[in-house]
């Protein structure tokens, strides 16, 4: 009776850390689209300013470049929200010792990532 009582199984240190890595990798991917969209948008400034000064007439989407990259920085600040709220969630589970994977979760994130490349395949092709 006894074996049964000290065999339950308690949050190791490894779950927790293994979760805290996930959360950092949320982090980055947070990071990273931040910094892309900044890169968007500086070089959709760029653009614009140096046509201006050559004085050509380029086909000029700075506009819709803008906007993509202000979306992506968006983007960013919304996964570093999502990212920290799914590392409390499954802290919780792990204390609990009640651990359930969030399907719902990564289908969404495919969904996502499929819609948004499908969207800037479309841009990229309509701009050629």
């Amino acid at each position: 009776m006894e074996n049964d009582k000290t065999d339950k199984r308690k949050p190791k240190v490894s779950d927790h850390l293994a979760n805290q890595r996930t959360f950092l990798a949320w982090i980055r991917t947070s990071i990273a689209l931040m910094g892309f969209g900044f890169v968007i948008v500086k070089f959709a400034v760029f653009l614009r300013e140096m046509t201006q000064m050559v004085g050509q007439t380029v086909k000029n989407n700075t506009r819709e470049s803008v906007i993509v990259g202000i979306f992506m920085v968006i983007l960013g600040a919304l996964a570093a929200i999502l990212g920290y709220v799914q590392f409390y969630k499954v802290h919780q589970q792990i204390e609990n010792e009640s651990y359930k994977s969030s399907q719902s979760l990564n289908l969404t994130l495919t969904l996502l990532v499929v819609v948004l490349s499908s969207l800037l395949i479309f841009y990229l092709f309509s701009n050629i």
